[in-house]
């Protein structure tokens, strides 16, 4: 099966989400959550399951659980 690994630089506590495209050697997007109590990598998560059209759990991170730096697996995404 395919799989999409991501490098995701991410910026909580944002006015909206968006996607600001490639920066640094990874993608930034911006998330509204804060980065506290998980609740930022909870809203990444969705935010990809969304995009990519995939259950929550196929969205995998993977590095970074505590820093704007994540590695993410999308095991077998519908969309692109």
């Amino acid at each position: 099966g395919s799989h999409l690994w991501l490098s995701i630089c991410l910026q909580p506590n944002a006015s909206k989400e968006e996607a600001l495209g490639p920066a640094a050697g990874c993608f930034k997007i911006k998330i509204k959550a804060p980065a506290q109590e998980n609740k930022a990598n909870e809203a990444l998560i969705e935010l990809l399951s969304r995009w990519f059209k995939v259950p929550k759990k196929q969205v995998l991170l993977l590095k970074g659980h505590h820093s704007r730096q994540k590695q993410l697996k999308i095991i077998h995404p519908k969309a692109l």
